[in-house]
């Protein structure tokens, strides 16, 4: 069993959120782990084992998967991290500061990845927060 990564996440509201900002690489012994044939889920909740707020899938649009270099990118459009923003931005509260700016808690988060066989394994969680503009 793998113990997953803690891994805070900061979208902007308004900008593109994608593999240009953040990849992640499953690795073993610091090898990629060949990810081909396997399908990803991330998921932000409104709380732990709450309603999801978002939701990416590399079957559905939103993450893509690397095959043999172990990568897998969130592909977020300026448009959808706005919309994140427009959604949930009003019921949300400061929960910490990025980069003197005010971090709103979008919710708890976590990377799953299955494989072919079925077998489910969770590689990253942590919190999601969003930034807006000033």
């Amino acid at each position: 069993m793998t113990k997953p990564a803690e891994l805070d996440l900061y979208i902007f509201p308004g900008a593109t959120f994608n593999g240009d900002v953040e990849t992640w690489t499953w690795k073993v012994d610091d090898t990629p782990v060949n990810i081909t044939g396997y399908t990803a889920q991330a998921l932000v909740t409104d709380g732990f084992g709450g309603t999801a707020r978002l939701s990416l899938t590399s079957a559905g649009g939103g993450l893509v998967l690397g095959g043999s270099a172990g990568t897998i990118a969130p592909v977020l459009s300026a448009a959808d991290t706005a919309a994140l923003w427009t959604s949930h931005g009003a019921s949300l509260s400061q929960a910490s500061v990025y980069a003197g700016r005010a971090a709103y808690l979008l919710g708890p988060w976590n990377l799953e990845l299955t494989s072919g066989g079925g077998i489910v394994t969770r590689l990253l969680q942590g919190k999601c927060y969003l930034v807006p503009e000033a």
